[in-house]
């Protein structure tokens, strides 16, 4: 299991909203991430790509946290500061990286990520639920399936 933090996903989105790719290097980009992971797949690699969302004021109120501290402050670079500088631009180039790279055999899943729990718990199940399917298991966590009481009263609390 591998796990990768923006990727191969750095150019279409960090790139362009820095303005150091152009719309011909954009285009052989998402070419270049779709036949990648057609060619994964192909080979048996079970792909799953998550977007964890937060607003934009939450995220310029985590930046801000991290940035007091200074064990945390190594965590916030330039680069976050201008994603949130320019939160708008940068979600149309994420919608527009989320409909071009989304496919069968390497969706995306978006998730809240404003509470961190539940962003913990909708991973952990998409993963789950992925491998089962994958082994031919039948799905534990399933609409049938009897889930911890806490995780249903998560789901109800961040959907309320």
């Amino acid at each position: 299991m591998v796990a990768f933090d923006t990727s191969w996903y750095r150019r279409v989105l960090i790139d362009r909203l820095n303005k150091t790719i152009n719309k011909d290097e954009l285009r052989a980009s998402y070419q270049d991430i779709a036949e990648f992971e057609e060619m994964l797949a192909a080979d048996g690699t079970v792909i799953l790509k998550f977007w964890l969302h937060i607003g934009e004021e939450d995220q310029k109120k985590r930046i801000k946290r991290l940035r007091k501290d200074k064990l945390t402050a190594w965590q916030v670079g330039e680069e976050d500061e201008l994603q949130n500088k320019r939160y708008g631009k940068y979600a149309g180039y994420v919608e527009d990286m989320i409909a071009r790279t989304d496919s069968p055999h390497a969706p995306w899943t978006i998730v809240e990520a404003t509470d961190r729990y539940f962003m913990r718990i909708k991973v952990f199940e998409t993963i789950i639920t992925a491998l089962e399917a994958r082994l031919g298991l039948s799905p534990t966590l399933g609409a049938k399936a009897k889930r911890p009481r806490v995780v249903k009263e998560m789901k109800g609390a961040v959907n309320a």
